[in-house]
């Protein structure tokens, strides 16, 4: 049968595009060299909308999804579809597939951030035996930040939680070390630490969410306990952290600028940090550390040092795109 023929099949409701999806490599092959071709060329105008008719874009899409469907990423960016480098994605595509159902994992996009553009996994693949820091982790699973590089990518870190409701939860679900106290920037005095809403919860004071002067009437209901403080230079120095930290995850409710006001950073550095609503003091103090924003997610604001910005993509191809995703 000729091409001719083939798109002669062609129905109001079927493109050639839709053709391309049931044809075998060839075919495969001639839609990736047409959206190369459209790509590159900045005169070609956009297709008007038309019922059951792709847009340019839409095209565009379509056949970088054929081109992943065929397995011809390998072809597009010069690897032979036998070598060592495309044998390792097809293995990260199945760890994708295998845990593409599943509900649990970041909250806010910040690990599917980190894996592809901070540690730019079109380039380096998936970062491996990395070290982070989770702060604090409520029960460990639900939109945590390092469950998933934990569990799938071998990382070891150290966890903070003070709430003994998500003990038990993170016992049974976490292997990384766990650390009870309430991070400040004293070592050994007491704080008041509200556990009854959650995630929501932490120390009460004048300086973060827990607000006797905004919740007033609400804490008066409120179950707080008393926690023990300690900093997070000390239990780095406990857990034998390395000097150089891959990923700190900071949410605290409010109380981010008291945790890192006096942190040592001659001594500990983090390549790269997601801080939920950081006040502009300790915006100030990171860039005088050499830490510069790179995204905003939501509330969360995405931290990196100053000697990863060369080898960061904030732009990472879509043939590329990883979802991390894990459950409990």
């Amino acid at each position: 049968m000729t091409s001719e023929s083939r798109y002669d099949q062609c129905t109001e409701s079927q493109t050639p595009i839709d053709l391309l999806e049931s044809k075998g490599s060839v075919l495969g092959r001639v839609a990736i060299c047409i959206a190369t071709l459209i790509e590159k060329d900045p005169k070609l105008e956009p297709v008007p909308k038309k019922p059951n008719v792709p847009t340019r874009e839409e095209a565009l899409l379509r056949v970088r999804r054929l081109s992943r469907k065929f397995n011809f990423t390998a072809d597009m960016v010069g690897l032979a579809s036998d070598s060592p480098e495309n044998r390792n994605r097809m293995r990260n595509a199945s760890l994708l597939a295998k845990h593409r159902r599943l509900t649990y994992g970041d909250q806010k996009g910040q690990v599917d951030f980190l894996i592809n553009s901070l540690f730019n996994y079109e380039k380096n693949g998936l970062p491996r035996g990395g070290y982070f820091v989770d702060l604090a982790c409520a029960d460990g699973v639900r939109i945590n930040n390092s469950l998933f590089l934990e569990r799938h990518l071998g990382w070891k870190g150290l966890l903070f939680e003070p709430n003994p409701r998500f003990r038990k939860r993170i016992e049974a679900h976490r292997t990384s070390p766990l650390v009870t106290r309430c991070v400040t920037d004293r070592i050994g005095s007491v704080e008041q630490f509200r556990i009854d809403n959650g995630m929501l919860g932490g120390i009460v004071s004048d300086a973060t969410d827990n607000n006797p002067r905004f919740r007033g009437e609400e804490l008066k209901a409120a179950e707080i306990i008393e926690v023990e403080t300690t900093t997070l230079a000390h239990e780095l120095d406990q857990a034998g952290a390395p000097s150089t930290i891959d990923f700190l995850s900071l949410d605290v409710e409010g109380a981010e600028w008291i945790v890192m006001r006096k942190f040592p950073f001659d001594r500990y550095q983090f390549k790269f940090m997601t801080i939920e609503r950081p006040p502009p003091e300790l915006d100030l103090l990171l860039d005088k550390q050499g830490y510069r924003q790179v995204a905003h997610m939501r509330s969360d604001v995405i931290y990196a040092h100053e000697t990863q910005l060369p080898d960061i993509n904030l732009n990472p191809a879509l043939d590329f795109a990883f979802t991390p995703q894990c459950e409990a």
